[in-house]
């Protein structure tokens, strides 16, 4: 069963999409995955990356970390294996640039944090125990703790946080350019990737309420989330909302 969750910042979305992932890998004897987007680029989203693994100590995920291209796990399982790190590797195609020079271009709300990465916005995660998994590079500032013996199981049980993350990434790219085209695209893979597992669940992040006016890209941006959520709504067989760590369920 496919599961969608979308809420507000600090609202209880990442602490509840843990427990049912958990649960059913544990109802049906599935390897339980963590599926990690986020690129972190400050101290902050350091400090927030380090919060989530200590939340998720101990229940038993193994992490991979992928920044883009989700259904790329899957592409090369019978291949050679290469260790990601578990924190802030690239992903296949992309590279992080020191400067992080696609902040420039990231979108801007209105407590001056951008939404890709940002510290007010929970759910970008990276990993705890690190993964081997294809198309990744471990950084030489962080080895690997823990292996994986193969490419990730299709049949298994993932958590993938966060949908936000995922679509800023590709959205906005290292090399300060900006894919208008990522949304659809996106979109499509996160209703593959669906299809393809059958038991994941997805977090993302709720930014339409607010009443101040956005620049163009970031309209863009919030649009483009948009597409993905409803494309993953669709998808899902169970859609639930976090409101101040209630959880109200709509499909």
């Amino acid at each position: 069963m496919n599961y969608f969750i979308s809420g507000g910042c600090k609202n209880g979305k990442s602490f509840h999409a843990q427990r049912i992932a958990k649960e059913m890998a544990e109802k049906t004897g599935k390897p339980l995955y963590y599926l990690a987007t986020m690129e972190p680029h400050d101290a902050e989203d350091d400090a927030r990356i380090a919060r989530h693994i200590a939340d998720r100590d101990g229940w038993g995920f193994t992490t991979i970390e992928r920044p883009t291209d989700i259904c790329g796990i899957f592409e090369h399982r019978s291949s050679g294996e290469i260790t990601a790190s578990s924190e802030g590797a690239s992903a296949p195609g992309r590279s992080v640039a020191p400067d992080h020079s696609a902040s420039k271009h990231q979108p801007v709300f209105p407590d001056n944090s951008a939404v890709p990465g940002n510290s007010t916005t929970p759910g970008y995660s990276a990993g705890s125990n690190t993964s081997t998994i294809p198309g990744r590079s471990a950084s030489p500032d962080h080895s690997a703790s823990e292996h994986q013996s193969a490419a990730p199981d299709p049949n298994g049980v993932f958590l993938l946080d966060s949908v936000t993350a995922l679509l800023s990434n590709e959205m906005f790219r290292s090399d300060g350019s900006v894919d208008l085209e990522a949304p659809a695209r996106v979109a499509a893979e996160l209703t593959r990737f669906a299809e393809m597992t059958g038991s994941t669940v997805f977090v993302s992040d709720y930014i339409y309420s607010d009443a101040h006016l956005y620049d163009d890209l970031t309209e863009s941006y919030r649009k483009g989330l948009a597409q993905c959520d409803r494309a993953l709504a669709a998808a899902c067989d169970k859609v639930l909302e976090a409101a101040y760590t209630n959880i109200t369920e709509f499909k």
